[in-house]
């Protein structure tokens, strides 16, 4: 996954993490196939924290509907867009699912880049 996750306030683990590095087309390969989403749980009012440096691409995060990467971001809420580096934090404030994608990566192909976020009621 091209960024990594973590809720700061108190820190309350990670999700999924640890950059893939690069487009799998780009470097000769097939793209790897769709991994299941990483699921956090938060409490509702926590804050979530996306971050990325140096990826050799770029990398960003849009809120999206569903556990897979979407045909088409438009209508997908920008937290943070596509950059080498980033740092971008949101508040989640109501209980229920929420999913992340990096735009990038899903359009290059790598499905399952999602992060799942369940939200439940303080």
């Amino acid at each position: 996954m091209p960024w990594t996750t973590e809720a700061p306030h108190p820190k309350v683990g990670r999700g999924a993490g640890g950059g893939v590095g690069g487009s799998a087309a780009r470097r000769g390969r097939p793209p790897s196939p769709p991994r299941p989403s990483a699921q956090l749980t938060l409490c509702q009012g926590a804050y979530l924290r996306f971050f990325w440096q140096d990826d050799p691409d770029t990398a960003g995060v849009a809120q999206v509907a569903g556990a897979a990467c979407p045909a088409d971001f438009s209508s997908s809420p920008v937290i943070a867009p596509p950059t080498r580096s980033g740092d971008a934090t949101v508040k989640l404030d109501a209980p229920g699912t929420y999913w992340f994608a990096c735009p990038v990566h899903c359009a290059a192909g790598q499905g399952g880049l999602v992060q799942e976020v369940e939200v439940v009621a303080a």
